[in-house]
């Protein structure tokens, strides 16, 4: 995985926090100078603390709920979109094929 981030550029990672036998966490601290937006999708409470001291964008915790998702929606269009659009639960829900099946 070390390798994808030297490699590839990309603007969003959605990373879960423990992978293979180590932490996200070790992998942050090999590459120094991530340049994309994370986004921790996890199931353990207690990484959230180190996840935002390590800048992430969002931290989702399993199981994912459909405001969950929403709302890191909202916080991917705000940092990517212009500075001054709200994006509400109701403009995702209008826009976003993908949420349909979310819910299904």
């Amino acid at each position: 995985m070390l390798s994808v981030f030297k490699n590839y550029s990309f603007d969003i990672a959605f990373l879960d926090i423990e992978i293979y036998d180590s932490s996200v966490f070790d992998l942050i601290d090999k590459v120094k100078d991530i340049r994309c937006e994370i986004i921790f999708v996890t199931a353990y409470e207690h990484y959230a603390l180190k996840a935002f001291k390590a800048d992430a964008l969002d931290y989702l915790l399993k199981p994912l709920t459909q405001a969950d998702v929403v709302d890191c929606y909202g916080k991917i269009m705000r940092r990517f979109g212009e500075k001054n659009t709200e994006v509400s639960h109701e403009t995702i829900m209008q826009k976003s094929d993908t949420l349909k099946k979310i819910r299904q």
